[in-house]
């Protein structure tokens, strides 16, 4: 016959394999199988978890034999769950860690002082024994196990039936751990997918935006070309109707340099060209092509104080950052709805972002729950753009600042905020800067587009510059060193030898040389590459006055500076 010791290993190992057949990696499914079972050893059985926070219980299994005894547990809880401070056995046995054994419920006076409810109930459905043990791994309280039996003559729970108890509860928090290992593996999984995902997209996106940088920068110099023969034609024709047609053909070759512009940007390699805007203004004209991007069931509302003041921005950069964003507020808009665009003049003083003063607020509210701030957020499921990570970037580009929010109505607001700035501060202050010299000068001319070299050169030439010209940086440094050269105009990106790298030996053969570089890439790189061996910036496509007065102000501001003299031998 088989003993007791024997009869209880059986059972244990007869639970556990039920258990694993029952809910392989599905921890409710197991705990269930293990509560229906150990309840044979009494009357009804009942196993919680504690939340990941500590703070909450909540029952995963219970059963009963008896009619009507779950139920009144269930109510003695107040449901499934309770926080782990509640004055409850399970609390008990969480905080402590301890596993609590009553053998008769009746002549335990501390259970019904600090149990009352449960007092109650087992007044009611005749309980008399229970023992309740905590689930432990690794130190930590993971949840309890509690079983108890019924009617006067039950018999109360022995050492060895605790032990079976505790056994079970091993059992459990080994199950507990094993899935939430496999739920943290599958977390990390998901998260490294998203990250490699976004590792693919910023990786496709480097190489677009290469070849886009790349196509910018000869669609640049075939804009210049266009652009700048234009204006020369225009200023030499005397018929209005010509001149006219002249005009409407620097026009287009302007708007394909804002094209050339936006392409530079999406690949980042965008050329910003600061300047007061008269910010009210600038959004008023964009009612045209938002109206263009919007759906026709999309109401578009503006409110614009035409006083609120002028700001220091990129203009093609600004319509930018309120074109990504009315593109978010419209994809947000299944059914159609209302986009408000507002401009107002505000004061500002908040010591966290250390703003204080007059500023300018863009304001734009759509009627679409986006409800989200994720900085890779898009209102467009399953695009993979960067969301609102380019707008910010570029607000603080000119001090400005994208700040995101939900209003009373759950719509949500995208605030752009921006120093204002007075348009006549700029005046005087260019108005005080060193007059460009009106003396001829010497200008090397360099650039490996031959059209583009042409049409510098003569531009220079009619504004009576004496003008060489070189197709790379070897040729351009042999004539440094042959001809007095008061003016290096040369291009950024060229083969076999950069702008910068010609700059920096033609200066160190000709101290007294001034440096203009031209590019389709930003300015700030330039400088950056070049330190102060660089006077001025030309951005391609070159415009004919901008080009004349920025080498003459180069001579000019090297002469001012004490820059003449020789070759270096």
């Amino acid at each position: 016959m088989e003993n007791e010791e024997s009869s209880r290993l059986r059972f244990v190992l007869e639970t556990v394999r039920a258990c694993e057949a029952a809910g392989p990696n599905d921890i409710e499914r197991y705990c269930n199988t293990l509560v229906a079972n150990v309840s044979a050893l009494g009357v009804f059985a009942v196993l919680g978890l504690v939340r990941a926070d500590a703070l909450r219980w909540e029952g995963v299994a219970m059963h009963s034999r008896r009619e009507g005894l779950l139920e009144a547990l269930i109510q003695m809880l107040g449901g499934k769950a309770f926080d782990v401070d509640d004055q409850t056995l399970a609390g008990e046995v969480v905080r402590s860690g301890r596993a609590i054994r009553v053998d008769d419920i009746n002549r335990v006076a501390a259970v019904h002082e600090r149990f009352p409810a449960f007092a109650e109930i087992a007044r009611r459905h005749e309980l008399r024994a229970f023992v309740w043990v905590p689930i432990v791994s690794v130190g930590r309280v993971l949840g309890t196990l509690g079983v108890g039996r019924c009617g006067a003559s039950s018999a109360p729970f022995s050492n060895d039936d605790v032990h079976v108890v505790e056994v079970l509860a091993a059992a459990v928090a080994r199950e507990v751990d094993a899935a939430r290992m496999v739920r943290t593996e599958e977390r990390l999984r998901e998260a490294l997918s998203k990250s490699n995902e976004r590792i693919r997209v910023a990786s496709r996106t480097e190489v677009v935006g290469r070849l886009v940088a790349g196509v910018g920068h000869d669609l640049n110099n075939v804009l210049s070309v266009v652009v700048s023969y234009g204006q020369m034609l225009s200023d030499d024709i005397g018929d209005p109707a010509l001149r006219e047609d002249l005009a409407e053909l620097r026009r287009a070759g302007e708007r394909g340099a804002e094209l050339v512009r936006q392409m530079l940007s999406f690949g980042r390699h965008e050329v910003s060209s600061p300047c007061v805007v008269d910010l009210p203004a600038l959004v008023a004209s964009m009612r045209p092509v938002l109206k263009r991007i919007l759906f026709e069931d999309t109401d578009l509302v503006f409110d614009v104080d035409r006083t609120a003041g002028s700001c220091r921005v990129d203009p093609s950069h600004f319509e930018q950052v309120v074109l990504d964003l009315a593109l978010n507020a419209r994809d947000a808009m299944a059914g159609g709805g209302r986009i408000e665009i507002s401009v107002a003049s505000i004061v500002v003083d908040d010591p966290r972002s250390r703003r204080k003063g007059p500023h300018v607020l863009v304001s734009m509210r759509g009627s679409g729950k986006i409800g989200t701030v994720d900085p890779f957020f898009s209102a467009s499921p399953g695009t993979t753009d960067l969301g609102l990570t380019a707008p910010r970037n570029l607000m603080a580009r000119y001090g400005g600042a994208l700040s995101v929010r939900i209003d009373a109505t759950g719509n949500v607001v995208f605030e752009l905020l921006f120093p204002r700035c007075d348009p006549a501060a700029t005046r005087v202050a260019a108005a005080v800067s060193a007059p460009p010299s009106t003396a001829a000068v010497t200008v090397l001319v360099v650039d490996d587009d031959a059209p583009l070299r042409k049409v510098v050169s003569l531009i220079l030439t009619r504004a009576g510059q004496r003008v060489l010209e070189a197709a790379d940086g070897l040729t351009a440094l042999e004539v440094v060193a042959a001809e007095e050269v008061d003016v290096l105009l040369t291009d950024v990106v060229m083969p076999g030898m950069s702008g910068y790298e010609l700059a920096e030996r033609a200066r160190a053969l000709r101290p007294s040389l001034a440096v203009v570089t031209m590019s389709g890439y930003p300015p700030d790189v330039t400088r950056s590459r070049l330190g102060s061996a660089a006077e001025a910036f030309l951005a391609k496509p070159i415009v004919v006055a901008d080009l004349v007065e920025v080498v003459r102000g180069a001579a000019a501001a090297r002469n001012f500076t004490g820059g003449r003299g020789g070759l270096v031998p």
